[in-house]
């Protein structure tokens, strides 16, 4: 069984190899440690909230209901950008960061060190794909469809 205070640990790890560049503009501001994993969260949580703001703003002048069209290419859209951060996360955290090796004498599990960095990349997918879910969720109420059953 996996120790939260272990996962957050291997959390803070990946998230810096997860976006090298945002990390390293971060350092260079002066960030570490636990202050560098809080601005780098942060950043997940702010991408969320400028999706949603934005692309909702946007997304309530449709009634998707109507437009099979806009629906279709505002899926389309966010399911690319979804897919294109997944494999950009994807690429940081297993393949660029090459760092495996050192986590061998670590006392951590295999299971443990690759559900952090497949948790990483979710969290790095989500502000992406969020506005997936406000498509589905407006375009239900409009047609007058019960929201829950669309989700």
């Amino acid at each position: 069984m996996m120790h939260k205070s272990q996962l957050r640990v291997l959390l803070a790890v990946n998230l810096r190899l997860l976006n090298p560049q945002l990390t390293d503009r971060l350092r260079k501001k002066g960030a570490s440690g636990p202050a560098l994993s809080k601005k780098l969260m942060r950043q997940f949580y702010l991408n969320a909230l400028m999706f949603l703001g934005i692309y909702g703003l946007t997304m309530l002048a449709f009634d998707f209901s109507k437009l099979p069209g806009m629906f279709t290419f505002y899926v389309a859209l966010f399911i690319l950008l979804g897919v294109s951060q997944s494999i950009s996360g994807i690429y940081n955290v297993f393949f660029a960061g090459n760092d495996l090796v050192e986590y061998l004498p670590l006392p951590f599990r295999n299971q443990e060190i690759f559900m952090s960095k497949i948790l990483v990349v979710i969290f790095n997918t989500v502000p992406f794909t969020i506005p997936l879910l406000l498509i589905f969720i407006m375009t239900a109420t409009r047609a007058g469809i019960f929201v829950v059953l669309v989700c």
